[in-house]
């Protein structure tokens, strides 16, 4: 099984982390290192400088005869931080040399300055290092002054118990930044993982068939944010499918109810006897059975327009030509209605598309328009060329379609009104036949309604190539 993200966030910031701490550590150490190499070679000439200065003192400020107490007493000092003191005269009268009076503590302050910087540095390359330096008395050169250390450098007792303070202190806070990074890094994982986790659930809910089912945490980054909004919109179109399913089912029965039960009473009144078998009766048979036909055949048009199983034959159509045979087809139901008609079309208007198909979209807004016009009211059906389109618009004033509707409204077996009277009619499939062949034609179908300009609906057909 592999690791969680959340896993694998942890070990990548603590790898960054130990990592970046071990940089910054070597680094300051080496800094540190550099830093006090500076410093012990600068203290070094400091130390040597003062070493000949107070010599020098000495002489001046003492004879031949008395001089070399204060002489020791420098020397005894230089050697307890490390340095050997040889004075020569040149007239021979002095030659005074601490290696000859304190060997023994001579070898073991070098050794103990051997000893510290191998410590610190395994590697270290010293050596003993001496210095030649002019004995000035009264600005005239009397002599040599030789001092000798452990070189090139060398550091003291307290300044390598600093170095390693400071070293272990680093060290110490590197340690407490990964562990508080370790702990931060859980934390932001989990805050970064959480709401793909609840993801991940609410995925395997609607998986399992809860449809609707959403995820309500919030992420921090846009990718997750987008992740958990696509599955929620999902969630939602799958409970609305899963809605109209039912409704599918509901309003088919309910649809192939009615025709069956009137042809089941009347075919039993028939072998019962209680009917004659008319040619009346039998027109009444097949017109309910024709429905039934038109429904089937309808569901089968949309599956196939809708599993793109459908081509187009393209030709070049005449608009104006098939407007008005659509609309000559719904004259006597305009009639009947006491509705008006106007065609408001362009002369030579001609476009590419399967007439056929055309022709349907059209019939299907104008059977629309007229089923839902109220009475006394007008329709305008108007094709126009704008922006490389063609547009034939069907325009009729009768009830408003609520705006939260119109999205819906091309969707199967949908209708405005929930009704089921013969009065309005229709299997609500009409207008999802028509956006399915406007896809075909790489076109759209747009809808307007209000109060003062109607309802419009109107086909756009781009331009097809030969």
């Amino acid at each position: 099984m592999g690791k969680t993200i959340r896993a694998n966030l942890v070990f990548i910031y603590s790898f960054l982390s130990i990592v970046l701490i071990c940089t910054i550590t070597g680094m300051l150490r080496y800094s540190m290192d550099g830093l006090f190499e500076q410093y012990a070679k600068r203290r070094q000439k400091e130390m040597i400088k003062s070493i000949v200065i107070q010599v020098e003192d000495a002489f001046e400020q003492q004879t031949s005869e008395t001089v070399l107490y204060p002489v020791e007493v420098i020397a005894n000092a230089a050697l307890q931080n490390g340095y050997l003191v040889h004075i020569r005269m040149n007239n021979m009268e002095l030659d005074w040399d601490i290696r000859t009076h304190r060997e023994e503590e001579c070898k073991i302050v070098l050794q103990h300055a051997e000893n510290n910087m191998h410590s610190r540095y395994p590697g270290f390359q010293g050596k003993y290092t001496e210095e030649n330096h002019d004995l000035k008395i009264q600005g005239v050169n009397e002599g040599y002054i030789t001092i000798g250390y452990y070189g090139p450098y060398s550091l003291s007792d307290g300044e390598l118990d600093l170095l390693n303070r400071l070293q272990n202190m680093i060290l110490l806070i590197g340690i407490i930044f990964l562990v508080v990074n370790i702990f931060v890094s859980g934390l932001l994982a989990k805050r970064i993982t959480r709401p793909i986790s609840e993801s991940i659930l609410v995925a395997n809910r609607i998986a399992e068939g809860e449809f609707g089912a959403r995820i309500n945490e919030h992420a921090q980054n846009e990718e997750t944010t987008a992740l958990i909004t696509a599955i929620n919109e999902m969630s939602e179109k799958l409970a609305k499918q899963e809605m109209q399913k039912k409704q599918i089912t509901s309003d088919v029965a309910h649809e192939l109810r009615t025709p069956l039960t009137n042809l089941l009473g009347q075919t039993e009144a028939i072998i019962d006897g209680v009917w004659e078998p008319t040619g009346e009766r039998m027109e009444s048979f097949r017109q309910e059975i024709m429905r039934m036909v038109g429904i089937v055949n309808q569901l089968q048009q949309l599956y196939v327009l809708e599993a793109n199983k459908s081509s187009i034959i393209i030709s070049d159509i005449d608009i104006s030509k098939v407007v008005k045979s659509v609309a000559d087809n719904f004259m006597v139901q305009i009639e009947k209605k006491k509705l008006k008609i106007k065609i408001i079309t362009q002369k030579a208007i001609n476009m590419r598309g399967d007439e056929e198909k055309v022709i349907q979209c059209v019939y299907n807004l104008l059977s629309n328009a007229v089923r839902y016009s109220g009475e006394d009211t007008e329709i305008i059906i108007s094709s126009q060329c704008r922006d490389n389109n063609t547009e034939i618009s069907v325009i009729n004033y009768g009830a408003v379609i609520d705006e939260k509707e119109i999205p819906y409204l091309f969707e199967r077996f949908y209708r405005a009104d929930k009704s089921r009277s013969k009065a309005t009619g229709g299997m609500g499939l009409g207008l999802a036949i028509t956006k399915a062949i406007m896809d075909l034609h790489g076109g759209e179908i747009k809808v307007a309604s209000s109060v003062e300009k109607g309802t419009c609906f109107t086909l756009i057909f781009p331009i097809l190539a030969e």
